[in-house]
């Protein structure tokens, strides 16, 4: 349950505030370490978000930027099992080139920090996926503390033709470096894995659809097939 109440400040800028309360189970695999053992959580806490907003399109911008940050105080008194604190940052630019414009650089920036936080997965943030160090399957890295970056070059390859429904397709690749550790006197960007992907996307009436390969600096490769926005999964506050 959240319950929150903000404001829009023109058109581009939201800021908002609330609280939010859940509570849930997880069960650890048979290969999981002894430090993440199966259990009942209660989470509580109340946050303040702030956004920016001038991209021209939610999944293939061509100029503008996003600026969002959110921090969560959970406190035992919110009903939280752990008191801690917990700020979640992204930076998102576009910018477009040559003579139709088609030609379009993406650049992506993300941080999540949590201080005092206990080693309990419910409050672990998730690396592995398209555009989230590709190469790797959904989700398959989490910890406490996270650095993510990437830069992203795409062309248009479909002009807006005569029918009602304009159905873009683009064609691109990214380059990637993030990680995660569990301490944030640990976080360094030195020790970013490196990984990126080639695409080709449509844009849909249901949303973008991607078909794309992925590796990574550590020999590993997947093939993606996804619809919808398939990186940034964050407390769920960034809503496209």
């Amino acid at each position: 349950a959240d319950l929150g109440a903000g404001a829009n400040i023109g058109n581009r800028t939201q800021v908002r505030a609330g609280a939010f309360r859940g509570l849930g189970e997880f069960e650890a695999s048979s290969n999981s370490s002894d430090l993440l053992p199966d259990g009942d959580f209660d989470t509580g806490a109340a946050y303040l978000s702030l956004r920016y907003d001038s991209l021209d399109d939610p999944f293939f911008a061509t100029q503008g930027l996003l600026l969002y940050g959110d921090y969560q105080w959970h406190r035992d008194s919110l009903g939280s099992d752990f008191d801690f604190d917990r700020f979640e940052f992204m930076g998102q630019g576009a910018i477009s080139f040559g003579e139709d414009k088609a030609n379009n650089l993406v650049f992506t920036a993300r941080a999540t920090v949590l201080d005092d936080a206990p080693r309990a997965p419910q409050y672990f943030s998730r690396l592995g996926g398209l555009f989230n160090l590709s190469g790797i399957s959904q989700d398959l890295l989490a910890g406490r503390q996270l650095a993510f970056l990437m830069a992203q070059y795409q062309r248009k390859l479909t002009r807006s033709g005569v029918l009602p429904i304009d159905v873009p397709v683009y064609a691109g690749f990214s380059v990637e470096g993030g990680n995660l550790w569990q301490d944030r006197s640990d976080m360094d960007l030195g020790d970013l894995v490196m990984a990126g992907s080639i695409y080709l996307a449509v844009n849909s009436p249901l949303g973008p659809v991607y078909i794309a390969y992925g590796r990574n600096e550590e020999e590993l490769d997947a093939i993606y097939l996804s619809i919808g926005w398939p990186f940034l999964q964050p407390s769920g506050r960034l809503i496209r």
